[in-house]
């Protein structure tokens, strides 16, 4: 499948997936909305620690997209300014790029990777003052975009998340997912990494 195809499915599968989720959201939200209002003033959308998740699945694609402060994967936010930092960053993408252990479906689903995307405003080669200034002035998100086919959809019923393991930053995972009729929401942590479909 094309990555325009797949970017494609994918933009559907979470119209879809947040269209669902609407009335929930609503009602959550006007139950809280004064707890969020205070909580959106001191940390915006932007918190550390934080991140989420939205699993989606069409037919024998599952799609996955990951949107996380970069300071939960690289333990900072700017761009690296010294030979450790590029490292990190280097050593992080490369973990993001190997997404069978931060993912784990059931073997029995025989799931296998076909398409990572990371989105990130700097790479491990990003030292220039300029780029370092405006990092700093800004917080910045990692996302990340992964396409899985699996030769059995039928027999997805868990997804296990090594991101805690392999980001020890990561306090909370908000999940949201549409797979085979089903949909649903968690918050997943370090005790608790396994997403129950």
């Amino acid at each position: 499948m094309s990555k325009k195809k797949s970017q494609a499915l994918f933009t559907f599968s979470i119209a879809c997936l947040l269209a669902l989720s609407v009335g929930a959201e609503e009602a959550h939200r006007h139950e809280h909305h004064h707890e969020h209002e205070n909580e959106q003033r001191q940390h915006g959308a932007h918190v550390h620690g934080m991140a989420s998740l939205t699993v989606a699945q069409e037919g024998r694609e599952v799609l996955l997209e990951l949107e996380s402060p970069a300071a939960n994967i690289f333990g900072f936010e700017h761009a690296p300014g010294n030979a450790q930092q590029r490292t990190v960053v280097r050593e992080a993408l490369h973990i993001l790029r190997n997404a069978e252990p931060l993912f784990a479906f059931p073997d029995r689903a025989g799931c296998v990777v076909q398409e990572v995307d990371i989105d990130t405003p700097f790479t491990a080669d990003s030292h220039s003052e300029h780029a370092h200034e405006e990092a700093q002035a800004a917080h910045s998100d990692i996302l990340a975009g992964y396409r899985f086919e699996c030769s059995h959809p039928e027999r997805l019923d868990q997804l296990r998340l090594g991101l805690f393991s392999a980001f020890p930053r990561f306090e909370q995972l908000k999940v949201q997912f549409i797979l085979a009729g089903s949909q649903g929401a968690a918050t997943l942590d370090a005790t608790q990494p396994v997403l129950e479909f």
